[in-house]
């Protein structure tokens, strides 16, 4: 049995599904199932932002499903105009240091990652040179990705939400 450990970017992944099939939702429980197969889970980490408390439910349904969420406040910044702006919060460091460290030490065989970011493909690189196997499960995986990547899995309508998928 192989140790895995899946890394998942939610905005990353929320806005890709929601390119291809508008208004739909990841079911994160298929997620787990179809990366998870007969292999054992070291670790499971999923990164998002929250602006108020409006993602409670969903981090909750996030630590039952096994996933430790690491969660950040969107920055404000002034403008040129002395304006209030949000400013999107980018996990890519984050999740690329936390994936270091589980892989450090050969405590797992397999790294997942949910996400379609180019910017990734050097740590793949990394990984791979330190023969970790690495997983992309995304929607719309770039080409830079599926390159240097072993093993991509396109999400699928199935992986759905049922009551939120378009046909």
């Amino acid at each position: 049995m192989k140790s895995i450990a899946i890394f998942v970017d939610i905005a990353n992944l929320y806005y890709c599904i929601d390119r291809k099939w508008p208004g739909s939702k990841l079911d994160y429980s298929v997620l787990t199932r179809t990366v998870q197969g007969e292999n054992l889970i070291y670790k499971a980490i999923a990164y998002g932002l929250q602006h108020r408390s409006e993602a409670t439910p969903f981090i909750a349904l996030l630590k039952h499903l096994g996933y430790e969420p690491k969660y950040r406040r969107p920055r404000m910044f002034r403008d040129a105009t002395n304006k209030m702006v949000e400013r999107r919060t980018s996990w890519s460091m984050g999740m690329a240091m936390d994936i270091v460290d589980a892989t450090l030490g050969n405590k797992v065989d397999e790294v997942v990652i949910g996400s379609s970011d180019g910017d990734l493909a050097p740590l793949v690189a990394w990984l791979q040179k330190r023969n970790v196997k690495v997983t992309i499960v995304s929607c719309g995986i770039s080409q830079e990705l599926r390159r240097q990547c072993q093993n991509c899995i396109e999400i699928t309508e199935g992986m759905l939400h049922a009551a939120t998928t378009t046909t």
